[in-house]
């Protein structure tokens, strides 16, 4: 259900990984650093816009990152940090904190659903929401961004 942006649909994209791939190690590190650097912000930016709860700012907002590679760009969520003071992990919580819960309780007998929200599956509360507003942003500053790169490198 997520939004990508097909390579094979965008002669631009095709161009982009074309060029990572054969340019020097030297300059993909500088172009994977400034594209970082524009689309990290963004992304986090998105996706705090969105939170409306303690616990989705915990497991989501606090964690949002991009990283950056020579064929792709990863948007990321819940995927580092200590766990939370109730020993709880943002890997495991990020579920109940992007699409809710319906019913049932959690092993001590809390309701599953005050904790975490009413159950929307559909697009889901922060990450895909947010996700849909920047993945045509970042493939515009990816293709940008190997432009400006690429032609400082070369001095064209």
């Amino acid at each position: 259900m997520g939004r990508r942006l097909s390579i094979f649909a965008s002669p631009e994209l095709q161009a982009v990984r074309a060029t990572t791939r054969a340019i020097p190690a030297d300059v993909a590190k500088v172009l994977n650093r400034e594209t970082r650097k524009e689309v990290n912000p963004l992304w986090q930016a998105a996706v705090r816009g969105r939170v409306r709860t303690p616990l989705q700012r915990k497991v989501l907002g606090d964690t949002a990152t991009a990283s950056v590679t020579r064929l792709n760009v990863l948007l990321n969520a819940a995927k580092k940090g200590a766990p939370l003071s109730g020993g709880g992990r943002r890997q495991r919580l990020w579920i109940g904190a992007e699409f809710g819960a319906s019913r049932g309780v959690d092993t001590l007998g809390r309701s599953l659903a005050k904790r975490f929200g009413p159950r929307n599956t559909n697009p889901g509360k922060v990450i895909y929401p947010a996700a849909f507003e920047v993945v045509p942003k970042v493939g515009a500053i990816w293709v940008k961004n190997t432009a400006a790169v690429v032609a400082d490198a070369f001095d064209v």
